[in-house]
């Protein structure tokens, strides 16, 4: 979980003149799948080692229907990241500023097919490895409108246990198979709307002397 010293470090800011829309969630997401693309390649031992794992964004019903050795994306839930809410957001002019950006946790279920369940094993650990190699997406590993951007988002293993699996797989609606679960966060989604702020240019105070030896009392502008 990040901290509350470090919520800024997270904030997205973004290039000149663009704010973090909607097409944020399908942003992290292309940028999830783009860095596993790039590091899960072959995976197993000679003579298998020219086998080329295939990686999708596919809905786990689907498995079935992907190519052998498949690693399949599935962004399964979106929640609140509820420690940033109501963080302020102010324009550069002082004068105009955005209502609360709302900050979410994407989830997102990696799924193994292959052979055999030391292949799914394989080809899950390369996922791991990735992550721990990588436990901040930033800079160049972004895409979409993230790209070009100063958004940092944290990867965490989540640990969900049997009843926490069977529930998900049931709502999934189809047999479950090796697979893992990570959090990537914090996701801003900005307001399109704006509001007016006022800033205090002045400030009068008046003071009249109080009784002899005491000190001048402050009175109301």
């Amino acid at each position: 979980m990040v901290i509350k010293s470090s919520l800024n470090n997270f904030k997205h800011k973004g290039k000149t003149g663009e704010r973090m829309s909607y097409n944020v969630l399908s942003d992290v997401t292309n940028t999830v799948l783009s860095i596993l693309k790039s590091n899960v390649k072959q995976v197993f031992p000679a003579p298998d080692d020219d086998i080329e794992i295939h990686i999708s964004l596919t809905h786990p019903k689907e498995i079935e229907k992907s190519k052998d050795y498949s690693l399949l994306i599935f962004p399964y839930n979106f929640s609140e990241h509820s420690v940033m809410r109501n963080q302020p957001d102010l324009g550069a002019d002082g004068a105009t500023a955005r209502f609360p950006s709302l900050f979410l946790a994407l989830h997102f279920l990696f799924i193994a097919k292959a052979k055999s369940i030391d292949q799914d094993c394989r080809i899950l650990g390369k996922v791991i490895e990735t992550f721990v190699d990588n436990p901040i997406l930033r800079g160049s590993i972004l895409r979409g409108g993230l790209a070009g951007t100063d958004a940092q988002l944290k990867v965490m293993l989540d640990s969900l246990s049997i009843d926490d699996l069977n529930k998900l797989w049931s709502v999934l609606g189809t047999s479950y198979r090796p697979c893992l679960s990570y959090t990537v966060l914090p996701v801003q989604v900005e307001p399109t709307q704006l509001k007016t702020t006022t800033r205090v240019v002045e400030y009068k105070s008046e003071y009249a002397l109080g009784p002899e030896g005491d000190e001048p009392n402050e009175k109301a502008p």
